[in-house]
């Protein structure tokens, strides 16, 4: 009785669809064979990103995939066709460059879309839709791609519009002072730490996993006044720098500001200024075509050098510099080559605002950065028999009232306190004793907070026994700026199984930040007498002590 009822329904069913309109299945002009995809393709965007010009040139060719509605399924084997454009211009028909290579609509009438993408390729594109991007060497030609969807047989005139990928870089480049434009010709552009290789998902056009920072050479014109590149987007340009060298060698250096995006399918243009005093290049950057149009002037700041500014910093030091005003920039890191101060991470003048404070620190690593307060949480070796130099931290907070677009003459100062100890021979003891000798300094603490506009000191950390360096009887070691109160023990000689501790006198001591403390301990069989003196730094403390 149920199969009955089902053979009714059914029955229905027919009937009532066998009522509807044939149009609602099969439009009215429907071929009954084959239907071929008509192609054209237009550029999307008016931005002059490729290579030659904006618009398409005859045999340029695309690659075409044709996949069901909604899926990545490839649809009637259109993988990869090649098509190219039959004539020249911003929207160009394009015709399949094998016949026996030409797209089809599925002859159901079922539903596709369309990805495709320029300059064609034999090989590359990947069963899941991804292309490798490969921008090293240049002249490079711009990757643009296209997705429509949800078409049938019905309407077999498709319109592809192409959208640009990868970011077009333009360079002018002129003489300012002695440099003249003359001396340009023969000159050469590198841009450094940019991306070079990355992948392209051709469903969505992204630009995905950036890798292999190399150098991109610039090509210039035979004046050394232009030049273009095609590089990958990038999201921040920190980092990132342009090389001038001219025909006699001499080099130039431009700095990109960390705020700078490159975005894709735009075009970015840089006036490189070179000037003969510092060596730098400043920096306008055109707005991206799909901006307003505002003119942004980008001055990196220097650090000028001198026997005075330079003096103790060994080659290779790092150094951090913050600008405090209207504005609080990010942290700028300059690493010196033992002549000059050379932006790794710059500090651009045009993000401080109208007035500024400049704040610098040294050494600077990623572990020691200032936090939201400008206070520096500051670290010393409890082990410094291999030296304590890289635990020294100097302050320049005196550079105030800027920008003012001239090289900033830092000053450093010592915070923590630098010791010397000497051992002598007293009773009981000959000079060829005591470098037998060894010394712990007790119970100091080796982790403080400065702040870099003060240089100023607080939060000294838990104490520790710290082991100084060791040059025959003399003893080097960096401290944290501290007092030692009466009977607190201070330091510790052993010597041929014998153990001297030297405890604080009844008005303690100091050891004061920016000072340099020398203390001479004479080593007696019934104790040691400690008397003190000042070393170069700042005047210090004296001191005179008994070691039991």
């Amino acid at each position: 009785m149920r199969r009955d009822y089902l053979h009714a329904a059914t029955l229905c069913l027919i009937l009532f669809l066998a009522g509807c309109s044939s149009t609602e299945q099969e439009p009215e002009g429907m071929p009954d064979g084959p239907v071929a995809v008509s192609l054209t393709a237009g550029i999307a965007d008016a931005t002059d990103t490729r290579v030659v010009n904006g618009q398409w040139e005859a045999n340029d060719s695309i690659g075409l995939c044709m996949n069901s509605a909604g899926s990545m399924e490839i649809a009637n084997e259109v993988f990869n066709y090649c098509y190219k454009v039959s004539a020249a211009g911003s929207s160009a028909k394009m015709a399949p460059a094998e016949a026996a290579k030409t797209a089809y609509f599925p002859a159901d009438g079922s539903k596709v879309d369309f990805l495709a993408y320029h300059p064609y390729r034999t090989g590359g594109l990947t069963a899941s839709f991804t292309l490798p991007v490969d921008v090293s060497l240049q002249p490079a030609t711009d990757l643009l791609t296209a997705r429509t969807d949800g078409h049938d047989r019905s309407l077999p005139a498709i319109s592809l519009s192409f959208g640009h990928r990868l970011v077009k870089l333009k360079f002018t480049l002129k003489g300012s002072g002695i440099i003249s434009n003359d001396q340009l010709a023969g000159a050469s552009l590198v841009i450094k730490g940019m991306n070079t290789k990355a992948t392209c998902q051709l469903a969505d056009g992204s630009i995905t996993d950036a890798a292999t920072p190399q150098d991109i050479i610039v090509p210039l014109n035979t004046q050394g006044t232009a030049g273009e590149a095609i590089v990958l987007p990038r999201r921040a340009a920190e980092g990132i720098s342009y090389v001038v060298t001219l025909a006699d060698g001499t080099i130039y250096t431009a700095y990109m500001s960390a705020l700078q995006e490159l975005k894709a399918g735009t075009q970015n243009t840089f006036h490189l200024t070179l000037r003969p005093v510092p060596a730098t290049v400043s920096a306008t950057v055109e707005p991206w075509k799909d901006g307003d149009e505002t003119d942004l002037t980008s001055s990196v700041v220097v650090v000028t050098t001198s026997p005075e500014t330079s003096a103790g910093i060994a080659g290779g030091t790092a150094m951090g510099i913050r600008g405090i005003g209207e504005r609080s920039t990010d942290n700028a890191h300059y690493t010196y080559d033992g002549t000059n101060w050379q932006a790794t991470v710059p500090l651009w003048w045009d993000t401080l605002g109208d007035k500024a404070n400049l704040y610098a620190w040294l050494p600077a690593n990623e572990q020691n950065q200032p936090d939201d307060n400008h206070l520096l949480l500051w670290n010393i070796p409890t082990d410094q028999s291999e030296g304590y130099a890289a635990g020294d931290l100097l302050i320049s907070h005196n550079v105030s009232n800027l920008p003012t677009g001239e090289p900033a003459a830092l000053r450093f100062g010592h915070v923590l306190s630098s010791v010397t100890l000497e051992l002598l021979p007293g009773i009981g003891f000959t000079a060829d004793d005591l470098p037998r000798a060894t010394l712990l300094l007790n119970g100091y603490p080796t982790q403080v907070t400065a702040d870099i506009r003060t240089a100023t000191l607080s939060k000294a950390g838990a104490p520790a026994d710290i082991t100084p360096v060791k040059d025959g009887a003399t003893f080097r070691v960096l401290l944290v700026p501290c007092t030692k109160t009466e009977g607190e023990l201070m330091a510790t000689v052993s010597l041929d199984g014998g153990i001297y501790p030297c405890r604080a006198k009844a008005d303690g001591f100091s050891f004061l930040s920016g000072k340099h403390h020398t203390l001479r301990l004479t080593l007696n069989k019934t104790g040691v007498v400690m008397s003190g003196s000042v070393s170069p730094w700042e005047e210090g403390s004296d001191g005179d002590f008994t070691i039991q």
